[in-house]
């Protein structure tokens, strides 16, 4: 959690000397929240650093770590990861590949699950077809997408990612030709206010 706060406020360093040689004693012993944080901010500190390699890997551990435990939620999240950072590329029929499967597991899974659960893992599904559209280029698809996840984001009170999802709906905008500082400008004040230099 430390690391994660770290990572979010933008000093990197401390966060990676946080996480040093924690990954064995987070796969055997740690909850699935810490186990989700810890390998979610390493995936992210190492696309950061340009080794995406490394950023894949440790999705892929996430994900076999969620199908070994039994925790769908590992999974969902390391599939969402993987979209959210092969979009960044724009390798479009990956992000389709990826959240095919997403949508076929969280199909699966429903019948067993509660409405928070469900919630949840659908706005999850939401920001990675958002995703997928931005690789594909297809921007007001995008920007309707990255829309639903907001107003999802807002319904549960997903502080942090409603304002990944509004500086995102700016960047397609500009994208398509609109108008995006009123996006923009809020996005980056409310991360100003929470703190969120990343």
């Amino acid at each position: 959690i430390l690391a994660t706060a770290l990572w979010e406020c933008g000093l990197p360093d401390q966060a990676a000397a946080v996480m040093a040689n924690r990954l064995d004693v987070l796969e055997h012993s740690g909850t699935p929240e810490a186990v989700l944080l810890g390998f979610r901010t390493l995936a992210r500190m190492a696309a950061a650093e340009g080794s995406e390699h490394r950023a894949l890997e440790l999705l892929a551990a996430l994900d076999a770590m969620g199908q070994s435990r039994g925790l769908l939620r590992l999974r969902l999240i390391s599939l969402a990861e993987q979209v959210r950072l092969h979009a960044r590329r724009y390798r479009a029929d990956t992000c389709r590949s990826l959240c095919a499967h997403m949508d076929a597991l969280l199909a699966q899974a429903e019948p067993a699950h509660g409405p928070i659960w469900l919630r949840q893992s659908r706005l999850l599904a939401d920001v990675a077809h958002a995703h997928a559209a931005l690789a594909a280029q297809q921007w007001a698809a995008a920007e309707a997408a990255f829309a639903r996840a907001d107003a999802g984001a807002q319904a549960v009170r997903m502080g942090r990612l409603h304002i990944e999802m509004l500086a995102l709906r700016a960047f397609v905008r500009h994208r398509q030709g609109q108008p995006a500082q009123d996006l923009l400008r809020e996005a980056v004040d409310l991360a100003d206010v929470y703190g969120l230099q990343k």
